[in-house]
């Protein structure tokens, strides 16, 4: 869970760099010409750049923030909580139906729109790999990433 303290900082730092015009150019193509898309909270906005059309938040955030967030400050208690070896048998033994981390939703939907076995899917952020597990029970073939080194170290 995001404290008051995560909130407060990360609402200061956007500003100082509104203030300053840092962060505010395309990641992608360094492009200084965007529409605003939406607002949030007076110092972030969702841009569309006018060069190569990524939507992206400004400010920016740098790698060594995202780094230092990531391994340091992120927590959202059942996503980012290692279980223990027991607990995780547990929930594989009953492919996590029932559980809060059960994506057997997101097969269905996979499944309606088409979705087979054998094809292919990117789970960006897959915390400790409990999606990317499921997924790949289910016959898809997963490709997973994490941020945090401690949690792409469980899900490996």
């Amino acid at each position: 869970m995001i404290t008051t303290k995560q909130k407060l900082k990360y609402f200061l730092d956007s500003f100082i760099k509104t203030v300053k015009f840092q962060g505010l150019t395309c990641p992608s193509c360094g492009h200084h010409g965007s529409d605003t898309v939406d607002r949030k909270y007076g110092v972030t906005r969702l841009l569309r750049c006018d060069n190569c059309k990524l939507l992206y938040r400004v400010p920016t955030t740098t790698d060594e923030e995202y780094s230092h967030y990531y391994q340091e400050d992120y927590s959202e208690g059942f996503t980012t909580d290692l279980p223990s070896v027991n607990k995780l048998k547990e929930m594989k033994d009953i492919n996590f139906v029932g559980t809060e981390k059960d994506y057997s939703k997101y097969i269905d939907v996979l499944r309606a729109l088409g979705c087979g076995d054998g094809d292919k899917l990117l789970d960006y952020g897959c915390s400790w790999g409990y999606g990317s597990w499921q997924f790949s029970q289910a016959g898809f073939v997963v490709k997973s990433f994490e941020l945090s080194r401690q949690r792409a170290e469980f899900a490996s």
